[in-house]
C-alpha cells in the first residue's frame, strides 16, 4: 500500500482521510536539525543523523582530522540529534465508520553530561572538544528502540571554572546487548597555545552503564585531566597537525 503522510499543526494532532484498509501508523516531530528519516518501510523506518568529523574546524584552526577514541575504529562519526519524539501503532483497521487511535510520541534521546575537574594548565589551551564512542548511530520507528549500528558522537565542551571543563550532548543513546558489554570511550581533544594537539581517552562504560536516577539522563565525571605545559618556542605554530595521546592511569 502506498505511503500516506499528514502534517498536524497543533501538537493534540488532526484527522485524516484514508480508504478502508489495514494501516501502520508512526507519529513523530519533523523539525529538529540534522534529522534524517528513512521511511521505506514500516518495519525497516529509522531515524539517524549525518555524518560529521571527530573535531571541528573552527575550534583546531583549520584541523579535522583527528584519531578516533579508543576501540573505535571504524565506526561512524555522528552529528548529534535534536529532542525527537515518536510513537507507533501497528496494525490497524480502518472501515466506514469513525476510527480514533491515541498516539502517545516519547523522547528518543538520552542527554549525557559530562565534567572533568582537575584540569592543568587550562590557560594555555586555545581549543578543545571530546566525544563518546559506543553510542548507537540510529532508532527504530517500529521499536522505538536504538538499532545494533554504533558511532562516535563528538561534544563541545568549555570551561566552567578554575580548572574546571564540562559540556552536554544528547544521543540515540546505547544498544543494551546481554552477551556483549559496549565499551564506551571519552576522547577529550585540546590544542594549546604553542599549537601542540593532545587527546585523553577515558573508559566511561560504567559510568554509562550504571542506573540513573533520572531516565535518559547520564552523568560523567572525570577527576583529572594532565595537559602537559606548552613548550614556548617561537609561539603559536598552526602547522603543526599531529596528535599526541597522553596516556593517563586513573583509578575511577
Amino acid at each position: 500500500r502506498d505511503r500516506v503522510e499528514q502534517a498536524f499543526d497543533d501538537p493534540a494532532g488532526g484527522h485524516i482521510a484514508l480508504s478502508r484498509g489495514r494501516y501502520h501508523a508512526l507519529a513523530f516531530n519533523r523539525d529538529g536539525d540534522g534529522i534524517e528519516l528513512y521511511l521505506d518501510s514500516y518495519d525497516g523506518a529509522y531515524v539517524t543523523t549525518s555524518t560529521t568529523d571527530v573535531v571541528s574546524a573552527s575550534t583546531f584552526f583549520g584541523t579535522k582530522a583527528a584519531p578516533l577514541p579508543s576501540g573505535s575504529e571504524g565506526h561512524s562519526v555522528r552529528q548529534q540529534p535534536s529532542l525527537f519524539y515518536a510513537d507507533t501503532c501497528s496494525l490497524f483497521t480502518v472501515d466506514m465508520n469513525h476510527t480514533s487511535y491515541l498516539m502517545r510520541p516519547k523522547l528518543l534521546v538520552d542527554t549525557i553530561d559530562v565534567r572533568v575537574e582537575g584540569v592543568k594548565n587550562l590557560d594555555y589551551v586555545v581549543g578543545m572538544s571530546a566525544a563518546i564512542s559506543g553510542l548507537s548511530a540510529a532508532v527504530s520507528l517500529s521499536q522505538l528502540e536504538p538499532l545494533e549500528e554504533l558511532c562516535i558522537v563528538p561534544m563541545a565542551v568549555e570551561r566552567i571554572g578554575s580548572g574546571t571543563i564540562g559540556g552536554s550532548m544528547l544521543t540515540f543513546g546505547r544498544r543494551v546487548n546481554e552477551q556483549q558489554e559496549e565499551q564506551h570511550t571519552l576522547t577529550i581533544y585540546t590544542m594549546l597555545d604553542d599549537g601542540k594537539k593532545y587527546y585523553f581517552n577515558f573508559d566511561v562504560t560504567d559510568q554509562m552503564t550504571e542506573e540513573s536516577t533520572v531516565p535518559g539522563h547520564i552523568e560523567i565525571d572525570i577527576p583529572d585531566l594532565p595537559i602537559p605545559e606548552p613548550i614556548k618556542e617561537g609561539g603559536f605554530h598552526p602547522e603543526l597537525s599531529d596528535w599526541e595521546e597522553v596516556v593517563i592511569d586513573i583509578d575511577m
